[in-house]
């Protein structure tokens, strides 16, 4: 059984399929309810200020490129745009940095190229950038409710079953299974049990001594009367998804400070500020569509957490994918399937194990 019907808890059960394993999915709100469901989503190839090749990215990125393509089939609209993604320098420091890490990453053939600034201005016109960036051609937008909710209906079809209640009980490890109850007076017999329920994992006191946070992101979307000049999504200090020629995405605030989970007026104006610092000439003609707030879990080393528990039988946790859930979701879903269902070893940066056990 797997707790949490967001991208962990449906990568993890996608992969589980393909081991032909009998899965459960539970989950207290809904598919992709938390900050699985903002509404776009990047899957962005190099990461911070440095433009740092991702952890494992050649085998992450081919991984939910497959994922989206299966999905599509169960989808009334297309899941994602790969029309890249460019990021330039917004300052000489951030340009150093990034051209300096460029230089010593081994990219694979066509994933990532140096553009100096003239050719960001040819490139796209009007685009604030210092010195130069980053063009990576195999970036891609995804309508992320849209992909779970095909992820799901997949699932289905596969004669997986999805179960929302508004809350449940785990009970005692009795006779090699773990007893669950729902409000629905609901009795469930599991063998093996995974938490994969995002910001919810830190109520959960058997997981109180990993090291994890919720930050709180808010997007806004904005529409745009007349078709946008450019098809690629942007990133720097923040991000701009692009899935059609008439809506931005503009992302993301990282709070670690906040009095609720709400969209509000102080977020928007940091995310107003985001898009007219990168396209200071298109900023004032969108029009704010939409809000969306939700919690990512992050590790303090900032890498995810999956593996086993180390007291308690056959219950696992897999949380802490940050702002990366969609680039490494489907990966890190079938290193952990594949754990489940054959003992396979889990990466060290990744395994639970590397935390102080209780």
């Amino acid at each position: 059984m797997i707790l949490g019907a967001g991208l962990a808890g449906l990568s993890l059960a996608d992969a589980l399929q393909e081991h032909t394993e009998r899965i459960l999915v539970l989950d207290t709100r809904g598919i992709g309810a938390g900050a699985s469901g903002t509404p776009v989503g990047m899957i962005n190839p190099a990461t911070g200020r440095r433009g740092k090749k991702v952890w494992h990215v050649e085998k992450a990125l081919p991984s939910i490129h497959q994922s989206l393509q299966s999905a599509a089939s169960f989808a009334d609209q297309p899941l994602y745009v790969r029309k890249g993604i460019l990021r330039p320098a917004r300052d000489q420091e951030m340009a150093d940095e990034m051209h300096k890490r460029y230089r010593k990453s081994e990219w694979p053939p066509g994933w990532c190229y140096w553009l100096t600034e003239k050719e960001i201005q040819q490139f796209h016109p009007g685009i604030h950038c210092v010195s130069g960036g980053l063009w990576l051609p195999v970036g891609m937008a995804v309508r992320v409710p849209n992909y779970l909710q095909a992820l799901a209906r997949k699932f289905a079809d596969q004669n997986g079953e999805i179960r929302i209640r508004p809350s449940y009980t785990y009970h005692s490890y009795r006779d090699s299974y773990w007893q669950i109850s729902t409000d629905r007076d609901e009795k469930i017999k599991t063998r093996k049990l995974v938490f994969a329920s995002g910001a919810g994992v830190l109520k959960e006191t058997i997981w109180e001594w990993v090291p994890l946070n919720a930050v709180k992101g808010q997007v806004a979307q904005f529409k745009f009367e007349h078709p946008l000049p450019f098809g690629h999504s942007i990133s720097s200090k923040g991000y701009l998804a692009h899935t059609d020629q008439h809506h931005l995405t503009v992302g993301s605030t990282y709070e670690h400070n906040y009095e609720d989970g709400q969209p509000n007026e102080k977020g928007l104006a940091r995310l107003t500020d985001i898009m007219h610092s990168i396209l200071p000439e298109l900023s004032e003609s969108g029009t704010l569509e939409r809000q969306w707030a939700g919690f990512r879990v992050s590790s303090d080393d900032h890498k995810p957490v999956l593996g086993p528990h180390p007291t308690l039988k056959n219950i696992f946790l897999f949380t802490g994918l940050g702002s990366k859930g969609l680039l490494h979701g489907k990966y890190l879903g079938e290193l952990l399937a594949k754990h489940l269902v054959k003992g396979g070893t889990l990466p060290e940066k990744v395994n639970i194990s590397r935390f102080n056990r209780p």
